[in-house]
């Protein structure tokens, strides 16, 4: 069984609600996950529980599902990069900034 704690609901809401322009934080229009599964809303954690980031909302954001498994406990600057690579992705300096301000808090 997973020590991985659950997302409350009412927090949950919040953040897919909040992000909601999105499909996806991370890649915008939101991947298939590996197995071949549809697209599907998650929360994730910016800065990994596991790294000391807290289950409140500036810590989460919307993501895709496949995004959310391959992050993992990735810090945020290194996902950003493997992303790239992965998708061809061009992150702008804007969304940069922009995930610089919104998790000021997260690891360098």
């Amino acid at each position: 069984m997973s020590s991985k704690k659950k997302i409350p609901a009412k927090v949950r809401a919040t953040v897919l609600r909040r992000d909601g322009a999105f499909r996806c934080v991370y890649c915008i229009f939101g991947r298939t996950s590996r197995n071949g599964q549809p697209y599907r809303a998650t929360c994730d954690h910016v800065r990994p529980e596991a790294r000391g980031g807290a289950t409140v909302e500036n810590n989460l954001v919307k993501c895709c599902q496949r995004c959310n498994d391959d992050k993992h406990v990735m810090p945020l600057h290194l996902w950003v990069r493997m992303l790239e690579e992965d998708t061809g992705l061009d992150p702008d300096e804007t969304t940069l900034r922009t995930y610089q301000q919104m998790f000021a808090n997260e690891e360098t």
